[in-house]
């Protein structure tokens, strides 16, 4: 007997909805808010990078060490934009790909639906372990300093529109 595609895309959706109980969908949230919130920064950051480009009156100001205010909001957009981009990046070097080969593993040697969802219950903790998001004064340190980029993105862009406008 022939499965049409669709027929078993829609059974391996059912079965991998069935393994997140109300504890791992809360813990997926958590560790998505937290990869959204750095891929949010990071974007904000590269648009603030290529506007601070265009700008005439910045640009002047880059290369000069001394050059006032100019060439220290280019280094602190630098500064930030780094600290931004290495945050969105540790959470897939370091917590997912290990993670995930542990999952890998203990599926392949799963043999019921049972050691299926001990494997993801494990690798589930794995990922709160890893992502340290039970750290409280880590991820609001983190959370801060992702906001105060933020902050300087819509600083900046209001400051450049001002400036255009002249």
């Amino acid at each position: 007997m022939l499965i049409r595609a669709d027929a078993a895309q829609a059974v391996a959706t059912d079965c991998f909805f069935a393994l997140l109980d109300a504890d791992a969908l809360a813990e997926y949230s958590r560790l998505f808010g937290y990869l959204l919130a750095t891929r949010r920064a990071a974007f904000e950051l590269d648009l603030l990078g290529v506007a601070l480009m265009r700008d005439a009156r910045a640009r002047r100001f880059a290369a000069a060490p001394g050059g006032g205010a100019p060439y220290a909001l280019w280094t602190l957009h630098a500064e930030m934009a780094s600290f931004a981009r290495a945050v969105q990046a540790w959470p897939h070097a370091d917590v997912a790909d290990g993670a995930g080969a542990a999952l890998s593993r203990a599926l392949d040697g799963a043999r019921s639906y049972d050691a299926v969802r001990r494997a993801h219950g494990a690798f589930a903790a794995a990922l709160r372990a890893r992502a340290r998001l039970d750290n409280r004064p880590v991820t609001d340190g983190v959370r801060g300093a992702l906001r105060h980029c933020l902050h300087l993105c819509a600083l900046c862009d209001r400051e450049l529109a001002v400036g255009d406008e002249e």
